[in-house]
């Protein structure tokens, strides 16, 4: 499932890491950091992340093009490139 990252114009780093049936979603920037870790379920469009540290199921929404991912992450939506 692959390493996917991004670096975004407001200096925040998105990384999306895949292992095995576990996935890590990371943003950094210099006024916060958010990490969302654990089992993961994808369908064709959908990427769900179960957080080990909150138990909250966090539902992103993507579109895979090749070697670059869009993830609607909340609000909006980001591209990712695959490492």
């Amino acid at each position: 499932m692959y390493s996917w990252r991004c670096e975004l114009n407001n200096s925040s780093v998105v990384t999306l890491d895949f292992d095995g049936s576990n996935a890590d979603l990371s943003i950094d920037n210099e006024d916060f950091d958010l990490e969302i870790s654990g089992l993961c379920a994808v369908s064709d469009d959908t990427l769900i992340i179960c957080d080990e540290n909150t138990e909250y199921n966090y539902k992103f929404g993507y579109e895979l093009y090749g070697d670059r991912v869009e993830l609607t992450i909340f609000d909006g939506t980001v591209s990712l490139e695959k490492l």
